[in-house]
């Protein structure tokens, strides 16, 4: 994700609950799990996480409630009866992509809270991509869809 941050110019990294994220000054978790995350962070960001902007929050309904004061649309990717296709989807300005555990996606309270949801259609067998593609997808899309504006 902070790779994907980096080379799509986004602008701030998110990161919630049980995600792993790199090492800040005072981190108040336990120096081996700090010493993990930042290692698993560093071989996969491959130094993006220092040059993306993050921040972390513990609780991801005060994340929401941070995304709420902003007036920034909170769009859930996600495989949903209630979602809407990703190309039919149009971007019109700044959003929070919210995007859910690997395995177990996005809870259903927190789809209650996003103010769309969007799937990226599936034409296989399998019904989900990975984390990382997903966003990846959207992400570009909407890079696409942005300079179409201008």
């Amino acid at each position: 994700m902070f790779r994907l941050a980096d080379c799509a110019g986004i602008e701030k990294v998110y990161v919630s609950g049980i995600t792993p994220y790199p090492e800040k000054q005072n981190d108040t978790r336990k120096p081996w799990d700090i010493r993990n995350a930042a290692k698993g962070i560093h071989k996969t960001a491959l130094g993006a996480e220092k040059s993306v902007s993050w921040d972390y929050y513990p609780d991801i309904v005060d994340l929401i409630k941070y995304f709420r004061t902003q007036r920034i649309p909170l769009i859930g990717l996600e495989t949903s009866k209630s979602g809407k296709n990703l190309y039919e989807y149009q971007f019109t300005g700044p959003i929070a992509l919210v995007v859910g555990h690997e395995i177990d996606g996005i809870s259903d309270e927190i789809l209650l809270q996003c103010d769309e949801v969007i799937e990226i259609p599936m034409y296989g067998k399998k019904e989900s991509l990975n984390v990382a593609i997903s966003a990846a997808i959207v992400v570009y899309e909407a890079i696409r869809q942005f300079s179409l504006l201008f």
